[in-house]
């Protein structure tokens, strides 16, 4: 008796892929709460935000929802030069940060583990401040 197999694929992505480089990141809105996951060590997640001409300060908040990720976040200008970045190197941690940012003008963000060995859930809150 030969018997049959049938393979489907799981949906092993969050909703905002592909976002794994600068080029292909996802604009998301200033204080708005957005779950996303980095799926392994080699994942980026990077993510747009617009800036008003009143901010000058960016608060990026990860709220980890795994036990292995080790938040670690780049931001850089609309020139996409690396103006800031922090680090929480306990996987399951939570990581706030806060980073000067130029009013007017578009923000990045690169969402990593840390060591570049890990993926996990996570939620993350990036807020423009006066």
């Amino acid at each position: 008796r030969v018997g049959c197999m049938r393979v489907v694929a799981g949906k092993a992505y969050d909703s905002l892929e592909p976002n794994d480089s600068i080029l292909e990141a996802k604009t998301i809105a200033s204080g708005k709460a957005i779950k996303a996951a980095i799926m392994d060590g080699k994942d980026f997640d990077f993510y747009r935000l617009e800036a008003d001409d009143e901010a000058k300060q960016l608060e990026v908040k990860i709220t980890n929802l795994s036990t292995t990720l080790r938040p670690h976040i780049v931001v850089f200008d609309g020139n996409k030069s690396n103006i800031g970045s922090f680090t929480n190197k306990t996987g399951g941690a939570d990581l706030i940060s806060t980073a000067k940012t130029p009013p007017g003008s578009a923000v990045y963000l690169r969402i990593q583990d840390y060591y570049t060995s890990a993926g996990g859930a996570y939620e993350i809150t990036a807020t423009f401040k006066p």
